[in-house]
């Protein structure tokens, strides 16, 4: 079964460890220079659902050099949908490729 999030945008630390694992050293507003090993990195701005814990109304988002930023919600950035799976769902059959994708078992 999927379970979706509360939400349509994904979570900054998802996006962190979306690189090699040899960069998950490396800070996120550090980014820039990893962004070929990241494979969530769309080369735009978009939104993050992490805000900030000392306000919550400073959001982060990846910038379109791939970095980490965190602002005000005032810039037009783009979203994308996310989803998580449950941890009984496993991979049946596929490569993950657009020419093979992943079926899944639930």
């Amino acid at each position: 079964m999927l379970t979706s999030v509360n939400n349509i945008k994904i979570n900054v630390s998802d996006y962190g460890y979306a690189a090699a694992p040899s960069n998950w050293i490396t800070a996120l507003f550090d980014y820039d220079d990893v962004t070929s090993t990241n494979w969530l990195y769309l080369g735009s701005n978009e939104w993050t659902i992490s805000r900030r814990a000392e306000d919550g109304l400073t959001v982060f988002s990846v910038i379109n050099r791939g970095v980490v930023f965190s602002d005000h919600m005032r810039m037009k950035n783009a979203i994308r949908p996310s989803f998580y799976l449950e941890s009984s769902v496993s991979i049946a059959d596929g490569t993950g490729t657009s020419s093979d994708p992943y079926r899944l078992s639930f």
